[in-house]
């Protein structure tokens, strides 16, 4: 046997296990793609579907605006009525209150407003004791039964006083809480 046909036959049979080599790795490489191109397709339909849902998003969203600007308009609207109405009262108010005639009649003149009871006293102090507190609002108008009511229908039971914190067992003078 001579040496070439052997060597042929070596020769062939090296490029056929080469071809196969690559033939493998172009399959493997291959069906990557296809999953690479079947992922890229998903992530497109996904990403149509979230385009399609901001879209219907917008939309709700320019006509809930447009519901918005157009009940906000026709309170602007309105209250603009109103103000205008409100400036045409007082005005009308104002000159009935300028107009001679009421100068003249001392009864029908407004009475000029006098200051809340709570802005024109002044404030009390937090170092006034309870007690001057309790006599205050005791002394008030508003605190004081009318003359008709009979005590009788009312039982109420007497008021409880607190004990003197300085008197009670177990605090010393000085120390609010009792410390030793």
């Amino acid at each position: 046997m001579s040496f070439v046909p052997v060597f042929l036959n070596l020769l062939l049979a090296a490029l056929l296990i080469t071809a196969l080599a690559v033939g493998i790795r172009l399959e493997r490489r291959l069906k990557d793609l296809r999953q690479s191109h079947q992922s890229f397709t998903l992530a497109v339909q996904e990403l149509n579907a979230a385009s399609v849902r901001a879209q219907a998003g917008l939309t709700q969203l320019r006509m809930a605006a447009q519901e918005a600007g157009d009940l906000l308009g026709s309170r602007i609207h309105q209250a603009r009525e109103l103000m205008e109405q409100l400036d045409s009262k007082m005005s009308a108010a104002l000159e009935l209150v300028r107009s001679p005639r009421l100068a003249a009649d001392p009864v029908a003149a407004p009475q000029p407003l006098s200051k809340p009871r709570f802005l024109s006293e002044p404030a009390p102090s937090t170092s006034m004791p309870v007690r001057a507190i309790e006599t205050e609002s005791a002394a008030s108008p508003r605190s004081r039964k009318p003359a008709g009511l009979d005590d009788d229908l009312f039982d109420e039971p007497p008021a409880q006083r607190d004990p003197d914190p300085r008197q009670m067992p177990g605090l010393k003078p000085g120390k609010p809480f009792g410390g030793r």
